[in-house]
């Protein structure tokens, strides 16, 4: 962080600059430890902020086994095999979505043909 230069700034003794550009650089640090905080609550799904815990490592470690273990390492296909690879999981949920959503779309246009639904949501 920068001090300000102004008339005054040449007649301070070098001590009492670096005592400002401490008090500046501590500022700074503390806003950025507030907003680490922020990020990691967000993440925890727990009551740490509540209780007016910092950011401590069995809070990282908790957080971070939190990120290792909510991964899917396989899902059975539409077809009724398992699939295991990256590559192979992503086109599964696809494809399972858009069956959900297909049937969905297919309900509501047969509901809009019957008269069901109004355009007003019901109000």
């Amino acid at each position: 962080m920068l001090v300000p230069v102004g008339p005054s700034f040449f007649l301070m003794p070098l001590c009492c600059i670096l005592i400002l550009e401490i008090a500046g650089i501590r500022k700074e640090l503390e806003s950025v430890a507030a907003y680490e905080e922020v990020v990691w609550c967000q993440r925890s799904k727990d009551l740490w902020q509540k209780e007016g815990d910092r950011n401590t490592g069995f809070f990282h470690r908790r957080a971070s086994h939190s990120f290792q273990t909510n991964r899917t390492t396989k899902i059975k296909s539409l077809a009724g095999d398992w699939v295991t690879s990256d590559d192979g999981i992503k086109p599964c949920f696809i494809s399972h979505f858009e069956k959900v959503y297909e049937s969905s779309r297919t309900l509501i246009e047969h509901s809009q043909r019957d008269g069901a639904l109004t355009t007003s949501c019901g109000r």
